[in-house]
């Protein structure tokens, strides 16, 4: 019975501890759990636009995304910034090793539309840019 008493208040002092406001402020306004609604891609040849099943969730000045792919996953994080309408990448791992290398630093042009809709764009290098819109789950 006690360790049936102690588990019933880890978990009510577990879920009371990830209970937030629902209109409290945000220290940080992109911490959270974001699904992406649409990416557009330029290189030099095409432009693409396309919705992708990808989710992105950032904590505490960190970041993880990943979706599926036809080798199983298209994945990475590492440490993130904003400030002043502009979110960083620190890349610390990534699924796609030809592109993307550790500690590569990548900067993006970003807003917040509300509390719900984030968006960002910038060049990943000088042939391909990117602009994605963001969705925040809840």
């Amino acid at each position: 019975m006690i360790r049936l008493c102690s588990g019933i208040l880890l978990l009510g002092l577990g879920i009371a501890a990830c209970a937030t406001e629902p209109d409290a402020p945000r220290a940080d306004p992109l911490e959270g759990a974001w699904v992406m609604v649409e990416g557009t891609y330029t290189t030099p040849d095409t432009t693409i636009t396309m919705s992708i099943p990808q989710k992105k969730i950032l904590s505490d000045g960190h970041f993880a995304f990943g979706r599926p792919n036809e080798l199983g996953a298209f994945a990475g994080g590492g440490r993130y910034t904003y400030s002043g309408g502009t979110y960083t990448e620190i890349i610390e791992y990534h699924s796609d090793t030809l592109r993307v290398r550790e500690g590569r630093r990548l900067t993006f042009d970003a807003r917040l539309e509300g509390d719900s809709v984030w968006i960002h764009s910038g060049a990943i290098d000088s042939s391909f840019h990117l602009e994605e819109r963001w969705r925040r789950l809840r």
